[in-house]
């Protein structure tokens, strides 16, 4: 799921492959573009999706 959501906001169809090798930001990922993929995940999950406390 999470890599489906990744994949649509870099605009890949699901035939294309995402390398788990390569960072996100490395990818072309922005800050931005990853709270959109926490926000459609807590949609679809139906839960907030928290940060760690370090």
């Amino acid at each position: 799921m999470v890599v489906e959501e990744l994949k649509t906001v870099l605009f890949m169809t699901s035939r294309d492959e995402f390398s788990l090798d390569i960072g996100l930001f490395d990818l072309g990922l922005t800050s931005l573009r990853l709270s959109e993929v926490k926000l459609a995940l807590e949609q679809k999950l139906e839960c907030a999706i928290l940060r760690p406390l370090y």
